[in-house]
């Protein structure tokens, strides 16, 4: 690309990118509390509960790579052959495991029984973490932090009203 060209787009983008101000009243405009939610916190929990999961919701856009995914993804089993065994007594006790194991298992099943995870636990847990917070994912913003922040902010701004009328 050269160089007048360039230009041009960078012109061309300055005019239509809205230029952003911020006016300042005596009055101010802003809730001296925090908002009233038209849905109880419960409901919005939820609702970012789903905005966190939205990420992983199958599109138009890719819905061709979620099928394959679904079709030729493996999940890995573990196998005698991937194990490690130091002793004859840890073979020997395998093999006694898997005569009593059942015949047929799910694959999740095997993962959480090897990793010795209660699936119904880390379950019941995740939905206790999403009703209290928001969400399951510790990394995520929950409701909580969008309170607190909301009330941080409020802060903020009636100190920069108090500045601008003392100035």
């Amino acid at each position: 690309m050269s160089s007048s060209c360039i230009r041009h787009v960078v012109r061309s983008a300055r005019r239509r990118t809205p230029v952003l101000a911020r006016h300042m009243s005596s009055k101010s405009d802003a809730p001296s509390t925090l908002p009233q939610f038209s849905l109880s916190p419960a409901k919005l929990r939820a609702l970012i509960s789903l905005y966190h999961q939205s990420g992983s919701f199958i599109t138009p856009e890719n819905l061709d790579t979620a099928i394959e995914k679904a079709f030729t993804d493996v999940p890995d089993i573990v196998s005698i052959a991937n194990s490690k065994y130091t002793t004859y007594m840890d073979l020997k006790a395998d093999v006694s495991a898997r005569r009593v194991a059942p015949k047929f298992i799910q694959t999740e099943d095997l993962a959480r029984e090897r990793t010795g995870y209660g699936g119904s636990d880390a379950t019941r847990r995740n939905q206790v973490f999403e009703a209290l917070y928001g969400t399951s994912n510790v990394s995520s913003v929950g409701l909580g932090l969008l309170e607190d922040e909301w009330e941080i902010t409020e802060d903020r701004l009636k100190e920069a009203k108090n500045e601008s009328e003392d100035a």
